[in-house]
């Protein structure tokens, strides 16, 4: 169960429909690199997916895969870290489609 700092609600993350998932996820990676699992604290359930379809409304997002651990401990290897690329020309892409 997730603190309750650390929870979606206290966060201000109700909004589960696709399209607050994806700009949870644009906001996040446009202030750092992010992994499967930072996505996933926040409330983006199916990450991969929501990267796709950024991708699909045209923003550039390079992903490498990483060894780290998961919220609860557990060692994983290939995790995706996702980017955005560096495109000053993204910040007027629409976030909708």
């Amino acid at each position: 169960m997730a603190s309750a700092n650390n929870s979606p609600e206290f966060l201000g993350f109700v909004d589960q429909r696709r399209s607050a998932q994806r700009a949870r996820a644009l906001a996040m990676l446009q202030l750092a690199p992010r992994t499967t699992y930072d996505f996933r604290t926040v409330g983006v359930s199916h990450p991969a997916a929501r990267i796709r379809e950024l991708i699909e409304i045209g923003y550039r997002i390079e992903v490498d895969r990483i060894d780290c651990a998961d919220g609860a401990g557990f060692f994983h290897r290939g995790v995706a870290r996702y980017r955005l690329a560096e495109d000053a020309s993204q910040s007027t892409l629409p976030l909708f489609r």
